[in-house]
């Protein structure tokens, strides 16, 4: 509210001061800044103050001052020439008591300095006749929309609205408490006999039965003697027994007889594994499952044996591979144990990896020095689901041996993974594609240009790159801006970023800052590169989300000049 004074080059202000959350500033020092401008809301500013001490606010977050007692930054107060109207007046406002001026109102001057003109006016003589009425003027453009006045009082409620478009699906909910127990059910029928147990285990050994009774004597052999080709058994009772013919003693043998006629060849019997030479001088040695040769050597040269393989030029070094570990979804971490050097040092060493098996170091390769021990490296640039294979090699003058082979797979895309320059916080249906977001904030700045309008944004997922083009393109003039900052980004090793869409910094919320609790956000408010389109008449609100840290999401719209916080996003 504006309004004239007495008082010789001096106006009153008065206005309800609230912050970006619609919420009274209440009882506190407020950084000023007031311009007058000349012939239109965005006229030429030929006065300019701040004030020093700053001006309070009261209990029920009213500011007042007087215009024209501030400390000038451009022109004189006194010095307006106030016939030349007509005059805005433009109060900017920082509620932090700073300079950062980001609640902003223009209005007309219309009595007040018309009065202060009057005190230079030259004295009127009389009255002159009544001239004839003028033809009415052009209906003026549109003034700017001027700052909320107090709340009225309640309205009676009108009728309930439609229906609105079902809203994006919550986070899920913590689960509930168990309840109580309900009350015991009937008893059911019995059930079918079941099936036969397990045979118990044995019992214990019972205790001796008593002694029986003697039984009558048995009869026995009383003598044995062969009478002719049988042999005889007397018996304790008597009884002669013939108990049957018995063997004579062995015959002489009797003379050769002819030779039998030569049998039937058999058939061919299988192949043994044994392979045949090549060369005179050729050897081969049994490698535990099979048969490999070893070529012939040269005069005076001398054969060795390396680990239990025959070599003419020497042993290879030996090398073991160390597990892989630390797998993430494009790196691992692995290495090796050249733990004998062979016939010569070692002058390089690593490891082979790629996606077939048995790799070698005309696949992928790391290098890792030289000499025996133990060494580590470190896979990067590797595909996310894929399973990669390893092994660790060490060269010497013989030649490249390699340590045993390992395999691994790197892991999915998930939410909250570190991947393609920032933080995953959305992978589609096939695992393979989705967006990531900044590892951190950009830093706050402004959406825009007040009053620019900027056509055919829209809050859906996928629309974010679409929507920072047409901001960049839509006639603000003003650098740096949160679509400027996110385009101009070059991070991680990625160009390609840009200003979310509202449903893609919800998802952004939702699915890190919300359920993960990562990614560095603050608890204010980030920009998006949706036009609020309920209220953006004149391009004037833009939809944001306050990142709280509990709760959902809490949507918001401002001015585009406010300073807000950014982040980046790109899609994979």
């Amino acid at each position: 509210m504006v309004s004239g004074q007495s008082s010789p080059h001096l106006m009153s202000y008065q206005s309800i001061l609230r912050n970006a959350s619609n919420q009274l500033v209440v009882n506190a020092s407020v950084g000023v800044r007031v311009s007058i401008l000349q012939g239109s809301p965005t006229g030429a500013v030929v006065y300019s103050e701040v004030y020093q001490p700053n001006p309070n606010t009261n209990a029920n977050g009213l500011l007042g001052f007087n215009i024209g007692s501030g400390v000038p930054s451009v022109g004189l107060f006194a010095q307006i020439n106030w016939s030349q109207g007509p005059y805005f007046v433009r109060v900017e406002a920082d509620p932090t008591g700073g300079t950062n001026y980001f609640i902003t109102s223009v209005s007309q001057l219309l009595s007040v300095p018309y009065a202060l003109h009057a005190r230079t006016a030259d004295v009127p003589g009389l009255p002159g006749p009544q001239g004839p009425q003028g033809a009415v003027g052009p209906t003026g453009p549109q003034g700017p929309m001027g700052q909320t006045g107090p709340a009225g009082p309640q309205g009676v409620p009108g009728n309930d609205g439609a229906v609105g478009p079902q809203g994006l699906q919550g986070p899920q909910g913590p689960i509930g408490l168990t309840g109580p127990a309900g009350p015991q059910g009937p008893a059911g029928n019995n059930g079918a006999v079941g099936p036969q147990g397990i045979q118990g285990v044995q019992g214990p050994v019972g205790s001796p039965g008593p002694q029986g009774s003697t039984g009558p004597s048995g009869v026995g052999v009383t003598q044995t003697q062969v009478i002719g080709d049988s042999l005889f058994i007397t018996l304790s009772n008597g009884l002669l027994l013939n108990a049957g013919h018995v063997r004579g003693l062995q015959g002489v043998p009797g003379s050769q007889g002819p030779i039998g006629l030569t049998g039937a060849v058999g058939p061919q019997g299988p192949q043994g594994s044994f392979p045949f030479g090549t060369q005179p001088g050729e050897m081969n040695y049994w490698n535990g499952t099979t048969w490999v040769s070893v070529p012939p050597g040269t005069n005076g040269q001398v054969l060795t044996f390396c680990n239990g393989v025959p070599s003419w030029n020497g042993c290879f070094p030996s090398v073991i591979t160390t597990p892989v570990s630390n797998i993430t979804i494009n790196s691992a971490v692995t290495g090796g144990n050249v733990v004998s050097q062979g016939l010569s040092s070692v002058t390089a060493r690593g490891v082979a990896y790629g996606t077939a098996t048995n790799p070698t170091t005309l696949n992928n390769t790391t290098s890792n020095g030289a000499g025996t021990g133990v060494f580590i490296t470190n896979l990067i640039g590797l595909l996310h689901t894929t399973t990669y294979y390893v092994r660790a090699y060490a060269t010497n003058s013989v030649g490249t041996a390699y340590g045993n082979e390992l395999g691994f797979t790197t892991s999915p895309i998930v939410n909250g993974s570190s991947y393609a320059g920032g933080i995953v916080f959305y992978v589609d249906s096939t695992g393979q594609h989705g967006l990531v977001c900044a590892p951190s904030d950009q830093g706050s700045f402004p959406w825009g240009c007040y009053g620019t309008n900027i056509a055919g944004t829209s809050t859906a997922f996928g629309t974010g790159q679409a929507n920072t083009n047409l901001i960049l393109s839509g006639g603000c003039p003003t650098r740096p801006i949160a679509a400027s900052v996110c385009d101009d980004l070059v991070l991680n090793g990625y160009s390609d970023w840009y200003l979310p869409s509202l449903d893609e910094l919800h998802l952004m919320y939702s699915n890190i800052r919300y359920v993960l609790g990562i990614g560095g956000f603050s608890n204010i408010d980030y920009w998006s590169s949706s036009v609020y389109f309920s209220y953006n008449t004149n391009g004037e609100y833009v939809s944001g989300l306050n990142f709280h840290s509990g709760g959902g999401p809490v949507y918001s719209y401002y001015y585009p000049t406010s300073p807000n916080r950014v982040r980046a996003v790109r899609a994979f």
